[in-house]
């Protein structure tokens, strides 16, 4: 039984520390796109079109694993 209860609380600890890891990373992302009112997969997307303005569908999706994003209809007008 005691082996149960480490599994369970490294379980917990690993649970406790990725969480943690996307709060932070979440914050970094905020404080570095400001207001732009983008999620990290849209910013990836225009990120890699800015750096490379040829690239295919099928080059975004290498590059960045992302699939067709969910734009703000609001923010750019499209319904």
């Amino acid at each position: 039984m005691k082996n149960n209860h480490r599994s369970s609380a490294l379980e917990i600890s690993a649970f406790t520390l990725l969480h943690r890891a996307g709060q932070c990373a979440e914050v970094l992302f905020t404080n570095e796109t400001g207001k732009a009112d983008l999620t990290p997969r849209q910013y990836a997307i225009l990120a890699s079109v800015a750096q490379n303005p040829d690239i295919s569908q099928t080059g975004l999706v290498e590059q960045t694993g992302s699939t067709a994003p969910r734009w703000p209809t609001s923010s750019v007008g499209w319904s």
